[in-house]
């Protein structure tokens, strides 16, 4: 997204979320409980996100992860990211290297209470399940494809809105309650 100032065009940046909370509260803790905000779930900062019963479905969980020598069932620790907010089915994220993750090749039903086969092509790991090259730009928002990392997890503010860093700086400038023709 390019804002336009007095003298040049600048290229805008994802100044994420946090930033977007100081100055509108009410509507980011208002979105941060919806299906879109949910879209990616960080495990290592929210545990309770992971909906998945590990007593069952042990035949169809096992799968030989990267890295490791034989097949055996995956478990809530091998899980880096849930995506999905849990309405219908949630599917997990196995971390094969840094920043670098895959999808695993079973979802959780949450109306069923049960495990499904993710069946998007003839084998896993294939390329279907590369996380950043299928996946990543619609569950996350600011991703950067070169570097396969991202601003916010989920849908948030600016997947909408555009980059913010602009926005940010204005009302920075302007001060407290800046009006709209000041953000303009």
């Amino acid at each position: 997204t390019v804002v336009k100032g007095e003298d040049t065009a600048k290229e805008a940046s994802y100044a994420g979320t946090k930033e977007c909370t100081s100055c509108h509260r009410g509507l980011t803790q208002s979105h941060a409980d919806s299906n879109h905000a949910l879209a990616l779930q960080d495990v290592r900062k929210k545990k309770a996100a992971i909906l998945g019963d590990f007593d069952q479905g042990e035949e169809l969980r096992t799968v030989q992860l990267p890295g490791e020598d034989k097949a055996r069932p995956f478990t809530a620790k091998d899980i880096a990211f849930v995506i999905g907010s849990g309405q219908h089915v949630q599917r997990y994220l196995f971390e094969a290297g840094k920043n670098d993750y895959v999808v695993l090749p079973v979802e959780w039903n949450v109306a069923t209470k049960q495990w499904e086969p993710y069946k998007i092509a003839d084998a896993w790991p294939a390329p279907a399940y590369d996380w950043e090259q299928s996946c990543a730009s619609c569950h996350t928002t600011g991703f950067d494809v070169e570097k396969g990392r991202w601003k916010d997890p989920g849908v948030q503010c600016e997947s909408c809105h555009g980059p913010g860093s602009e926005h940010v700086k204005l009302a920075k400038d302007v001060g407290k309650k800046p009006t709209d023709e000041e953000l303009a």
